[in-house]
């Protein structure tokens, strides 16, 4: 049986609960407050396409930088724009020229992918970024696999990258599946991504997390390794997510679901745990955060994110608000005890699928707000990329 949050306040400004419930009342969330602008679309350019997985990032003169999937060309590559100005009064931001980051040419049978991007931007202006690269393998003009690696590239110093499929490394390799990678900075040379990996061992067929480790800011990454105390026996570990909050404290989360489920992560058995650590390495046992009787709702792809003044916050998308669709939710580290009654609904729309939720606190001319971007699913099946302006979480 999965525990419940039993985590006790061992980490900096009480982030994990000091004691427990069995998760609650089964009521919605309440709704987010009416402060949002409208929610804007980004991804205009390819409203029959796929447009997915978007990740944000804040450099040090304040500019936006958004990363993404896009089938936009016919293959899935990753792209990236830049912020040139941010309205507050309308809600809107200004764009520089999309980039395109990586590119692939249509294959006969089946074309390459790139997938779940994630960047970080470091204090010399360096954009690291990670995607996982799925390879289908074909034999006899058919398809009868699929191998995937986890990459990396980064820009130089005033955060341009050389043109789309150059200077690209290979984190992982061979028949592994390994995706959804995600750094962490544990220190100016110290930089980790965290990622699920598949078939790891060769014949070991299950998910699981493991780390990338550099220690040299990304030259080389000598140090591949699970990371044992995120993953059980019992059941599947994946999208993991590392928060450093102080020199002592750190914070992980990730979605478990069943073993036998025949949806991977999307299965209805998916949860968001979390779990903390003093150093980053040995984890604490990851307890359950979202707790749903008979375990039928899917919670997905959880992330940390920061208010002005530091505190942090949970985000995801699940099913468990009554909605038949998927909502986005946060919830404060410090009330994960009190899910569902203290969760906030971000954007609600119902009948309607939003996922991948992304936060970012920025300050305007003095003027303190937050950016929130996800993904909306207008037209089923296609995704597509939206955010929202708004002066409060």
């Amino acid at each position: 049986m999965r525990a419940m949050i039993t985590l006790v306040g061992r980490v900096m400004l009480s982030v994990l609960a000091a004691s427990c419930s069995d998760g609650g009342s089964d009521a919605p969330p309440s709704p987010a407050q009416p402060t949002a602008t409208p929610v804007t679309l980004l991804t205009t350019a390819n409203p029959n396409g796929d447009e997915d997985d978007p990740f944000v990032a804040l450099d040090s003169n304040g500019n936006v930088h958004i990363v993404w999937l896009s089938d936009r060309d016919g293959t899935k590559d990753l792209y990236r724009l830049k912020s040139t100005g941010i309205d507050l009064a309308s809600g809107t931001i200004s764009w520089g020229p999309i980039e395109q980051l990586t590119a692939h040419s249509p294959a006969p049978v089946a074309s390459i992918e790139d997938n779940y991007p994630s960047i970080l931007i470091d204090d010399t202006g360096v954009i690291h970024l990670t995607w996982h690269r799925v390879i289908p393998q074909v034999s006899g003009g058919m398809v009868v696999g699929a191998v995937s690696h986890i990459m990396y590239k980064r820009s130089n110093a005033q955060g341009i990258f050389s043109a789309a499929g150059n200077d690209e490394s290979p984190i992982t390799n061979g028949s592994q599946f390994d995706r959804f990678p995600r750094f962490s900075r544990f220190s100016g040379t110290d930089l980790r991504i965290y990622f699920t990996a598949k078939n790891r061992p060769a014949g070991h067929n299950k998910n699981e997390i493991y780390l990338a480790q550099s220690n040299d800011n990304g030259s080389a990454w000598p140090t591949l390794t699970e990371v044992p105390t995120l993953n059980t026996a019992g059941e599947q570990s994946a999208l993991p997510t590392i928060a450093k909050l102080s020199p002592t404290a750190f914070v992980a989360t990730l979605t478990r679901w069943a073993t036998n489920a025949a949806d991977d992560f999307l299965d209805q058995t998916a949860d968001i745990f979390v779990a903390d650590s003093t150093d980053g390495n040995t984890w604490n046992t990851p307890q359950r955060v979202t707790a749903d009787t008979p375990d039928d709702k899917l919670d997905l792809a959880p992330g940390f994110f920061f208010n002005h003044t530091g505190t942090p916050f949970l985000g995801w998308a699940t099913t468990g608000t009554g909605d038949p669709l998927l909502d986005l939710l946060y919830l404060p580290l410090s009330q994960l005890s009190q899910y569902p009654a203290a969760a906030i609904r971000l954007n609600p729309a119902q009948n309607v699928t939003d996922h991948s939720v992304k936060v970012l606190p920025l300050t305007i001319n003095g003027q303190q707000a937050f950016l929130t971007v996800w993904v909306r699913i207008f037209t089923p099946p296609h995704n597509q990329v939206v955010y929202r302006l708004s002066s409060s979480l």
